[in-house]
């Protein structure tokens, strides 16, 4: 399954941006003066040879332990092999890919997918047009700002069986095919089906009504105008609401959300498959609870404990040094304070905001910006709808 944004194990990400240097990294031999205009219009570079600017009309290949002293604009794709340094800009009019232990101290923009071998590292912005970067073990990114964007959404009305996509806004109906993921929100005017082991990361609106096939999960709240039916293990985490009211649960079928989001009968099949949480806005400093599912927002205070998840129909927030053992998923903007640890996936409504040294094991989607303070570290992946990720000094996405 491929996420918008996703970091490998132990990925390392820290601010700064540095300017090229003279040399190639690591080396000492002095490179020729060029012109600003200077530049080889190649499709390749051979292994451990040094070049200067490269303009490829088609695509471009670095041998390994190649040197590009200077920038690379390719109409096609980039390919730099492991070892490969270069001092200079990036610029691939298809996918970019840079190899084990390869360095690039410039920017890097490519129209589709961005990968990092292991160990590799840019010392610069970086953007991929698509939205996929894949940094491998010990890949780094130093940049201030890594920005991933993707359409803000497609008017379909099917999604295939084990494919991926984004937002989606159907002028009509929409289907997704089993196995299918969907990173973003759902709209559609008609009905929204989704198929056995569906993933969506976002809300549902649906101007009809709503079916989630077997062992489908939706982190995110769904609205349908008609009624909801989950298959069996099915899971909703976060808030649903059915305009008729009814709302049929499968063998299993779970969603964790405020008990005032569902009707009688519900209610009943909630208590069969999970403890009902409690509906509060505040916990107080220094105290513990339970699982929350509040109908408005929720707030605690600093050195505060729940045990369990915490929804919430506007905004989270979660005061310095305390823990959540469990998922949070808010309608509105999550914000963690400094040293604050969280045991599960955050799903924010609007922006995402982990205080220094705050931990969050586990994945993070948010429909706003996310930002990370020093030394913060996320475990899983991380989706930001805007396709803004801000990470400071020393944080960490992955592991």
């Amino acid at each position: 399954m491929k996420n918008i944004f996703r970091i490998g194990a132990s990925a390392l990400l820290i601010t700064g941006l540095l300017v090229g240097c003279g040399n190639p990294i690591g080396s000492t031999e002095q490179s020729a003066p060029r012109s600003v205009s200077d530049f080889t219009d190649t499709t390749s570079l051979a292994a451990g040879e040094t070049i200067g600017n490269v303009s490829s009309s088609a695509a471009f290949t670095a041998g390994a332990g190649s040197t590009i002293n200077g920038y690379i604009k390719a109409v096609g794709a980039v390919t730099l092999g492991a070892d490969v340094k270069v001092n200079g800009n990036v610029d691939a009019g298809v996918a970019f890919n840079l190899g084990a232990n390869g360095v690039v101290i410039g920017n890097v923009t490519a129209a589709t997918d961005i990968t990092l071998g292991a160990g590799a590292k840019i010392v610069g912005t970086v953007f991929s047009g698509t939205g996929v970067i894949t940094l491998g073990l010990g890949a780094t990114i130093s940049a201030a700002t890594v920005v991933a964007t993707t359409p803000d959404f497609t008017d379909t009305t099917t999604l295939a069986a084990g494919e991926t996509i984004g937002n989606v806004s159907s002028s009509a109906a929409f289907t997704a095919g089993a196995g299918s993921t969907i990173n973003g929100y759902i709209k559609a005017v008609n009905a929204v089906t989704l198929g056995a082991d569906v993933n969506v990361n976002g809300n549902v609106d649906s101007g009809a009504a709503f079916n989630l096939g077997a062992n489908g999960v939706v982190i995110g709240n769904v609205n349908a105008a008609t009624d909801i039916t989950l298959g069996a293990n099915a899971r909703i985490v976060g808030i649903v609401f059915s305009g008729t009211g009814v709302i049929t649960l499968g063998a299993g079928a779970t969603i964790t959300a405020p008990v005032a989001a569902l009707g009688a009968s519900q209610k009943a099949s909630a208590r069969a498959t999970a403890e009902l949480p409690a509906d509060v806005a505040t916990l107080a400093a220094g105290e513990t609870m339970g699982s929350v599912a509040s109908t408005a927002g929720f707030t605690s205070g600093a050195n505060s404990t729940v045990n369990g998840f915490v929804t919430a129909v506007a905004a989270v927030t979660i005061g310095a040094d305390s823990k959540v053992n469990g998922y949070i998923n808010a309608g509105a903007a999550v914000t963690l304070g400094a040293n604050s640890a969280v045991t599960g996936n955050v799903t924010a409504g609007a922006a995402f905001n982990l205080g220094a040294n705050g931990v969050v094991t586990g994945n993070v989607s948010s429909v706003g910006a996310v930002t990370l303070g020093a030394h913060a570290h996320i475990t899983g992946t991380v989706f930001s709808g805007t396709g803004v990720i801000n990470l400071g000094d020393g944080a960490v996405i992955g592991q």
